[in-house]
């Protein structure tokens, strides 16, 4: 791999796997709170393009850290792996052109 994921665009903010996300807006009664955003997650950070890695002002300095099942989170040969071995899944199920 070239170190770039190949035609994929995440739709779903970095947030949503975030070890910090408390309540997560995407879920019943959800709020889009993090322990480093209790009164809610700035817009300018949920919908970043490129997460939050470096403190911003206000973040009391907690930034991201993913969730166990996602410590490969933005390593773009793990995720075009994942993605191919979808992709075979596909196939089997369906057939043709998956």
């Amino acid at each position: 791999m070239n170190g770039s994921v190949r035609n994929v665009r995440f739709e779903e903010p970095l947030c949503a796997v975030c070890l910090r996300m408390l309540s997560d807006p995407a879920e019943p009664g959800g709020t889009g709170v993090c322990s480093a955003y209790l009164s809610g997650i700035p817009a300018g950070i949920w919908f970043s393009s490129k997460g939050h890695y470096e403190p911003v002002p206000g973040d009391g300095g907690e930034q991201f850290i993913p969730r166990k099942e996602w410590k490969h989170y933005g390593d773009p040969d793990y995720i075009n792996q994942k993605f191919d071995e979808a992709r075979k899944e596909l196939k089997k199920l369906y057939g043709g052109g998956a």
